[in-house]
């Protein structure tokens, strides 16, 4: 921080506990950081010159200084400047403290337009969808100022109703931002996302000007809603118009091979992957290795694996999950003991796979301790999926109904469990003589069955 502070302007004025008595105590408490870094409050006090505050705001790595940062903003008199108080803004959401943003944002006295964006992303960047919408709404009621083409694109990820996102897009009409090629990118992410790829694909149609980020948005629209030959016939009308794929284009375009079983096409990709220097992107090498383990080729898909130069969680998980699901649990174990050893801790989709891997190892005492793993990370209460794979495997080594029975206490306090919860994962279970009809009754409650008895799980 001390060379943080040096960067700022010398000169000499009045104390600013004259010039700002109502401010003593943001003074006071930035006296005693001034004074243990030796510098004085003349320092900061210099009307003729421009402290170089950009290096400041890049330099604050927690939040503790950019309350710093905030008070000397505050000591200079430059609080309500718009530019500097909305960086504030961005600041405090980038540290993750919206509370902060939203107070900073409520200070400035002559919000513009570009302050209202601001905080509009930043509630959209932590996922407080509903009070994105609240700041456009009074934005648009309570305010002489009108959203611009940076408004519209992250409130529209913000709408989690299909009659929201039109409502907004009636305003995108309105004011004449339909063919600005970011915002109607951004209305074929929405219409995509609730399944009106036709509207999407007008949309789409109907844009003067498309950038490679209009071409991504409607192939993913169609790879996300399993339109695997529409996004086919976008992309071959991309390379017809000359424009070249990214990483996103890859990324969405490859689980729709492995969905089609069109590996020539997923083999041509790869390619292209290769010609253009994209196979050391992390999402691409990651889509690529999902791809090739779809299809069976583990050779491939583990050289994808092997040539990575970085490797995150995501990537561990799909090679696991490639050699699991194509019934060679010993390399799978292999590489969740490599993935130990580099330090990346294991999530929800690691267990799912290693429940199956033990399974298929027959080893009741690793699956005992990956029992005891997932009760300890308290992931049995927030999911179903892992809860399924804890009664498959201890299914199948027809272990305690104790165990078994606690789980599906578990899961039948889980919303998601009637839709989600497979009674054929219980049929190992209560071949055993010993299991009694509250057994059958909380796997009933799961499943959305009326009634159930051994009978019907055998």
């Amino acid at each position: 921080m001390l060379s943080l502070l040096k960067l700022v302007p010398t000169g000499r004025l009045k104390p600013v506990s004259q010039v700002l008595p109502s401010c003593q105590w943001v003074y006071q408490s930035f006296s005693a950081v001034t004074s243990s870094l030796q510098l004085t409050l003349h320092d900061f006090e210099n009307k003729k010159k421009v402290a170089d505050f950009e290096v400041l705001f890049h330099s604050c790595t927690k939040v503790d200084v950019a309350k710093q940062l905030h008070a000397l903003l505050v000591v200079l008199g430059k609080a309500q400047n718009v530019l500097l108080s909305t960086k504030l803004v961005n600041l405090y959401v980038t540290l993750g403290d919206i509370s902060l943003s939203r107070c900073t944002f409520n200070l400035i006295q002559k919000k513009n337009i570009y302050s209202w964006n601001s905080m509009i992303a930043a509630y959209v960047h932590c996922g407080r969808y509903h009070e994105a919408m609240n700041c456009v709404n009074e934005l648009l009621s309570m305010s002489s100022l009108r959203p611009d083409f940076y408004t519209f694109p992250p409130i529209l990820k913000a709408c989690i109703h299909l009659v929201d996102g039109k409502k907004i897009h009636c305003w995108v009409f309105k004011m004449g931002f339909e063919h600005d090629v970011f915002v109607a990118s951004s209305l074929i992410h929405l219409y995509s996302r609730f399944g009106a790829l036709d509207v999407a694909h007008k949309l789409f149609v109907d844009m003067p000007v498309r950038d490679v980020g209009s071409w991504n948005a409607m192939i993913s629209g169609f790879c996300q809603n399993g339109n695997a030959a529409e996004a086919l016939c976008v992309l071959n009308s991309m390379k017809v118009e000359g424009v070249k794929m990214d990483k996103m284009t890859v990324s969405s375009m490859l689980p729709i091979c492995a969905q089609s079983n069109d590996i020539i096409s997923g083999v041509l990709i790869h390619s292209y992957v290769i010609k253009h220097g994209l196979e050391n992107d992390v999402f691409v090498s990651n889509a690529l290795i999902n791809m090739y383990s779809k299809f069976g080729k583990l050779q491939d898909a583990q050289r994808v694996f092997d040539h990575m130069k970085v490797r995150d969680l995501v990537s561990w998980n799909s090679i696991i999950a490639a050699y699991e699901q194509n019934n060679d649990p010993t390399t799978a174990l292999r590489f969740f003991k490599g993935m130990q050893l580099v330090g990346i801790q294991p999530d929800l989709l690691t267990v799912v796979s290693l429940a199956s891997i033990f399974g298929q190892l027959s080893d009741q005492r690793i699956s005992r301790s990956v029992h005891g793993f997932v009760v300890r990370q308290e992931w049995l209460e927030g999911d179903v999926v892992i809860g399924n794979a804890l009664v498959n495997i201890l299914g199948t080594f027809n272990l305690e109904i104790g165990i078994t029975d606690a789980i599906l206490t578990k899961l039948n306090g889980d919303s998601r469990g009637e839709a989600a919860f497979s009674v054929r994962a219980t049929q190992d279970i209560v071949r055993s003589d010993n299991v009694d009809g509250s057994f059958y009754t909380k796997v009933a409650n799961i499943a959305g069955t009326p009634s159930m008895d051994k009978a019907a799980l055998a």
